[in-house]
């Protein structure tokens, strides 16, 4: 019998979940000697092939065997139709169908990084006490900048009541677990305040947080803060969508990939050696896919993954490393081995950002003849906007110079954003889709409002304070709860967050820039906007880290202009289903959009994409997620077009890979045989 057989025996047979530790135990006792890393490394390929369920149990990882052989899958369209048309006995017999292959699907999306006690929550505290005397509508109704502020107000207040018990109790396991509660609700008000574009780090700006005291140190800046970054009336508002006049209406979706190539295992394939080595540093290729989708079509339109391996005998070494293409083991070697991936992706990052450029002004290979004519009115970019390796440090970084190409790219993205979009008529929306945000903003909105309107005693709203529930499977349940109770309601959209740049550059600059304002709240919300501002403190800046050579124009500028908005929306034609992912949409904001034109830019935005969704039900699907060259329906709604370029970059980096394995192995074949 084969390790894996082995494996899924025991799981077959124990009847509970079993961590990695327990299968290792168990192999050992029947004469199997593994390590608990081979252990494990074999139940997350086993897990990733779909023959077994990953989840969290408290802080272990547990695994457990699925009920059917085959692997789990989400039901069609069709197949629930025929669920809500079939009689009673049919119904029955399918709704346990689907609904266990949903949970299968459901968990397994988010396993890796939830714990799964937030259905039974869900199910037990939270629906019944927001079902009753529709106090779900209450909440959704609640003005997003008062509550906000009140709540933020509530999780200091907490904060310092918990430092207070804490030094009063002497027992240890009370002691024990106030000071857990203190690191949880320290992470909570960081991500909370983060959310809505309040900088938490450095402290003394706005919000302090010390293992003695929290505080809120500038409450006018925090309100003045509030204004700028939030936008709408309600926390969830209903929509009438109106349908999109534009003809075509074409939407391109962005996905990038990377692939590493090591040296040593082509010098073990081209030598014929049994044991290649893995000293040296990778090469890393990065390309990315622009899918190009008429909204209404089943077929994409064409897939752009210019430059393809053809095209790099027209690129130089220096013009391959400076557009983000390619990083060799040369410029690897310059920087520690925990910097390579955070260099790759930051240049991922640029890969990206130009694509996207890109699409304004396709080559007529492309779209053919009819290139020109063709403007997107939606370009999506999978992942977020904002540049991943985005602090004042990495800038200053070993990897400064990927860092900054990203940024420069970035600008470049913002430019062509003005040009193409006024604040009150946007033409073409650059957007980003977040999968799966990590946030748990609206879990606590929701717990502290409902506490304060005595939905919950107090060992309830720890518990769901606690309880890991992100942003996007909550607002699901409380958008099909809400049309439940109104089933007119055609969508359903949040507030939006219009999040500078600014708010994310922590360290030394932002405090030295917010200090160096003579006069009050006005001034400094207008030195934010500053770019000289900016350029002359962040010079001063890394002056003092002995970087005085660096050029920080390109990071003054995406300090001054960077913004994006972005919300949540409904998905009326998915309210079959019980568990799902919803996106986080992102839009950039044109820095012509700014204060209450703001309003009007990013309110346009949210109706232009709650349109796609509502009267295009093919435009929103489930994610496809391919693992080992094998496809995998996930819990996370994205685009179609997302979905496409995702695909396609995935052959794409496959093409990439071998290319240069190909090369790299011709090459030394041909060194290998020479004579001297």
């Amino acid at each position: 019998m084969s390790a894996e057989s082995s494996i899924l025996e025991i799981l077959k047979k124990s009847g509970r979940p079993l961590s990695a530790k327990e299968v290792q135990q168990i192999l050992k006792r029947t004469g199997q000697e593994f390590t608990y890393y081979w252990v494990k490394l074999n139940l997350d390929k086993l897990a990733s092939q779909g023959l077994i369920v990953k989840f969290r149990k408290g802080r272990t990882t547990r695994y457990a065997v699925l009920k059917s052989d085959s692997a789990p899958r989400f039901v069609t369209l069709d197949e629930f139709i025929k669920y809500t048309t079939s009689d009673l006995v049919e119904r029955e017999a399918l709704g346990k169908e689907l609904s266990e292959a949903e949970q299968k699907i459901f968990e397994r999306t988010v396993s890796e990084w939830l714990e799964l006690d937030l259905i039974k929550i869900w199910n037990d505290v939270l629906k019944p006490r927001l079902t009753d005397n529709d106090n779900i509508l209450k909440f959704a109704s609640q003005d997003p900048m008062s509550l906000i502020f009140q709540t933020l107000k509530e999780l200091i207040n907490l904060y310092n009541n918990l430092i207070l018990r804490f030094r009063n109790t002497y027992d240890l396991r009370a002691r024990t677990e106030i000071w857990k509660r203190l690191e949880d609700l320290e992470r909570i008000i960081r991500e909370f305040a983060s959310y809505v574009g309040i900088p938490t780090v450095p402290s003394d700006i706005t919000i302090s947080i010390k293992k003695d005291k929290a505080q809120i140190v500038d409450e006018a800046l925090v309100r003045a803060l509030l204004k700028e970054n939030i936008s709408g009336n309600q926390i969830i508002e209903p929509l009438i969508p109106k349908e999109l006049r534009i003809n075509p209406l074409i939407s391109v979706g962005i996905d990038g990939t990377r692939f590493e190539v090591h040296a040593g295992r082509v010098l073990g394939r081209a030598a014929w050696l049994l044991h290649p080595t893995m000293a040296t540093a990778p090469v890393i290729i990065n390309a990315a896919v622009a899918s190009w989708l008429e909204v209404g079509e089943e077929e994409p339109l064409c897939h752009d993954p210019r430059p393809t391996p053809e095209d790099w005998a027209d690129y130089t070494h220096y013009k391959a490393i400076s557009d983000g293409l390619i990083l060799t083991p040369r410029e690897l070697s310059k920087y520690p081995e925990s910097i390579w991936k955070r260099a790759a992706e930051a240049a991922m990052n640029a890969v990206e950002y130009r694509k996207a450029r890109e699409t304004i002004k396709p080559p007529p290979g492309v779209l053919g003849r009819l290139s020109s004519a063709r403007l997107p009115s939606f370009v999506i970019l999978d992942g977020r906007l904002f540049p991943y390796e985005h602090y004042v440090d990495d800038y200053l970084h070993y990897h400064h110079e990927q860092v900054k190409i990203a940024i420069q790219e970035f600008n470049e993205l913002l430019a062509v954003n003005d040009a193409y979009n006024s604040p009150y008529n946007p033409t073409i929306l650059f957007c980003g889709l977040v999968k799966r945000s990590h946030y748990e903003f609206f879990k606590v909105l929701l717990v502290f409002w409902m506490q304060k309107e005595g939905l919950l005693n107090d060992e309830e709203f720890w518990k769901v304070l606690s309880c890991r529930i992100p942003d996007g499977w909550l607002l699901w349940k409380i958008f099909s709860l809400i049309s439940e109770i109104r089933p007119g309601v055609q969508m359903l959209v949040t507030f939006r967050v219009r999040k500078p740049f600014a708010s994310m550059v922590q360290g030394d600059p932002l405090k030295d820039l917010l200090d160096s304002v003579e006069g009050g709240t006005e001034e400094k919300i207008m030195a934010l906007k500053d770019q000289e501002r900016w350029k002359e403190q962040l010079e001063k800046y890394a002056q003092k880290n002995n970087r005085p050579m660096i050029d920080m124009t390109p990071y003054s500028v995406i300090c001054a202009k960077g913004r994006v908005a972005y919300f949540f929306c409904d998905v009326p034609h998915l309210r079959g289903y019980e568990n799902i992912l919803l996106p986080r949409f992102e839009v950039l904001l044109p820095y012509s959009a700014q204060s209450q034109t703001a309003d009007a830019f990013d309110k346009i935005a949210a109706e232009k994409i709650a349109a796609l969704i509502y009267f295009h039900k093919n435009w929103a699907v489930f994610h496809k997620l391919y693992l080992q060259r094998e496809i995998h329906e996930t819990a996370m709604v994205v685009t179609r077009e997302v979905n496409s370029s995702h695909e396609y970059a995935n052959k794409l980096g496959r093409v990439y890979q071998m290319a240069v394995i190909g090369l790299l192995e011709k090459a030394l074949i041909n060194l290998l045989s020479r004579r001297p």
